[in-house]
C-alpha cells in the first residue's frame, strides 16, 4: 500500500522504517521526561489526599503549573516531530492545557470555577478520544483505560461544573495517581524497536 507524505509516495515498509528511527531517537529523552513526570503526578496526588486543606489552597496553582509544562511540551512536541507522526488532537490537547493553566494563574479560582470546569472537560474529553483512538491503534489497554477515564471525567464535569471543586479534593489526588502509575508503566515498558 502507498501514501502521499509531503508530496512523496511512500510504501508502508518505508513508512515504518522511518516510524522506528523516530521511536527510536525520541525515545530515551521520552523516558527520562516521562518518569520525571510520572513522578511528581504521583507524589502531588499522595500529598493532596494527605493534606486536604492544602490541595484547597494550592492546587489550582500546582495544577496549573503541571498543566502548563505539559501544554508546553506538548506543543514544542508536536512541532518537532516529524509531519507523519503528528496529531491535530494532541496538538488541541497542548493549546487548551496552556489557555486553562493560564486561567489558574491569573484568576480567581472562585470567579472562574465553573468556566474552567467546561475548559477542563473539554480538554479532557479531547485528551480521552485521542488517548482512546492512539490506544485502538497500537493495542495499548492502559491508553484505552486513560482514555475511558478522561472521557467519563468530562461527562462529570459537563454535567455538574461545580463538581470541580469535589475534583480537586477528592477526584484529581486520584487521577494524578493513577495517570502517573499508568505513565511510569508505559515509561518502564518502552523499548526500542
Amino acid at each position: 500500500m502507498y501514501f502521499i507524505k509531503g508530496g512523496v509516495t511512500m510504501s508502508n515498509r518505508v513508512f515504518g522504517d522511518e516510524f522506528r528511527n523516530h521511536w527510536n531517537e525520541r525515545l530515551k529523552s521520552m523516558r527520562i521526561i516521562g518518569f520525571i513526570v510520572s513522578i511528581a503526578l504521583i507524589a502531588i496526588g499522595i500529598t493532596c489526599i494527605f493534606v486536604p486543606m492544602l490541595s484547597v489552597n494550592l492546587m489550582h496553582y500546582i495544577f496549573a503549573s503541571v498543566l502548563l509544562a505539559s501544554g508546553i511540551f506538548h506543543i514544542v512536541n508536536y512541532f518537532t516531530v516529524k509531519s507523519a507522526f503528528r496529531s491535530g488532537g494532541y496538538l488541541a490537547m497542548a493549546i487548551i492545557q496552556v489557555i486553562i493553566s493560564l486561567i489558574l494563574f491569573f484568576s480567581p479560582s472562585v470567579v472562574t470555577i465553573e468556566i474552567l470546569a467546561f475548559m477542563l472537560a473539554f480538554e479532557m474529553l479531547v485528551s480521552g478520544i485521542d488517548a482512546l483512538s492512539v490506544g485502538v491503534k497500537v493495542g495499548s489497554g492502559m491508553a484505552v483505560f486513560v482514555g475511558i477515564m478522561n472521557i467519563a471525567m468530562a461527562v462529570i464535569l459537563f454535567i455538574s461544573p461545580f463538581a470541580f471543586l469535589y475534583a480537586f479534593v477528592i477526584i484529581m489526588p486520584v487521577y494524578m495517581i493513577v495517570r502517573g502509575v499508568s505513565l511510569l508503566s508505559e515509561c518502564i515498558v518502552a523499548k526500542t524497536r
